[in-house]
């Protein structure tokens, strides 16, 4: 998968920086988009997902979040 040069430079920034200032970070929703799709493919390959609830929760709020 191709990864967006920004999207790589953001995890860099998530994993050198606490939670708060995390927070504080401004991002476009291409790249929100892209990081979703990197953590579900990451979980599918590298975690037995059947029945992983957390993967079902997310994907139930943007459900609803798409909905509104």
């Amino acid at each position: 998968m191709k990864i967006d040069l920004t999207t790589i430079r953001l995890m860099e920034y998530i994993l050198n920086n606490d939670i708060l200032t995390c927070n504080k970070a401004k991002v476009s929703k291409y790249i929100v988009k892209e990081l979703d799709i990197l953590l579900k493919r990451y979980l599918n390959q590298y975690i037995d997902n059947r029945g992983f609830k957390s993967l079902n929760l997310i994907e139930s709020i943007e459900n609803k979040k798409g909905a509104e």
